[in-house]
C-alpha cells in the first residue's frame, strides 16, 4: 500500500507543476482532480497564476491557463469534495512561494 501511495504522489507531482492547464468540468479526462483550501497547512501544493505563458516554466509552481484543449499540458478538474481530491492546492499570489 506504501508503494501505491508514493508511486501516485510522484504521479501527481509530475502533472502538478505542468506550465499549461485547461480547466475542465469532466471528471474522467482529468489527469488531477483539485481541492482548492484556504488553509496552507494542509496544502500539497502551492501555486501561482500567471497570465503570462513564458513565465509558467514546468516544475516552477506557476500555472498558466489555456483554453485550447490541446494545448494544455494538464487537464485539471476541480473539486468541492475533499475526499474525491488527489492534491489539495493553495493559490498564492508570490510568485516566490510557489512550488513548496
Amino acid at each position: 500500500m506504501k508503494k501505491i501511495l508514493t508511486t501516485l504522489l510522484i504521479f501527481c507531482s509530475s502533472y502538478l507543476f505542468a506550465e499549461t492547464i485547461f480547466i475542465t468540468n469532466n471528471k474522467s479526462e482529468a489527469d488531477l482532480i483539485v481541492y482548492v483550501t484556504n488553509n496552507r497547512s494542509e496544502a500539497t501544493s502551492f501555486v501561482f497564476i500567471t497570465n503570462n505563458k513564458s513565465e509558467a516554466i514546468r516544475k516552477s509552481g506557476a500555472w498558466f491557463y489555456t483554453t485550447n484543449r490541446s494545448e494544455a499540458q494538464l487537464k485539471v478538474y476541480y473539486t468541492n469534495n475533499r475526499g474525491e481530491a488527489n492534491t489539495f492546492v493553495y493559490f498564492t499570489l508570490n510568485r516566490a512561494e510557489s512550488n513548496k
